[in-house]
């Protein structure tokens, strides 16, 4: 976590609202194919298997969860926050 952490922190500002705001994307397409609704799904080609295999272990409370957790993190970052700590909180919290 510490490594990913400090990778994150190396990105500058745009880059890691790109990262968080793709995290989202891919929540939302997750939740989608979830729901059945798979004629709605933006995902291609490895994103799309991605999905499709995420969705397997996802399910509407965890991406409640981490949609919550990425919008705080996004706030955070958007208030010149520590980025390395924001995202450290972010994946331990997505542990539990």
């Amino acid at each position: 976590m510490v490594t990913l952490s400090e990778t994150f922190h190396e990105f500058d500002k745009l880059e890691q609202q790109t990262l968080l705001q793709y995290t989202l994307t891919m929540m939302r397409e997750t939740l989608l194919s979830l729901s059945g609704a798979d004629d709605m799904l933006r995902s291609r080609n490895g994103e799309h298997k991605f999905v499709l295999d995420f969705s397997k272990v996802m399910n509407v409370d965890k991406i409640e969860k981490t949609n919550q957790l990425v919008t705080d993190a996004s706030y955070h970052l958007e208030r010149n926050g520590s980025a390395k700590m924001i995202f450290w909180i972010f994946l331990y919290s997505c542990q539990e």
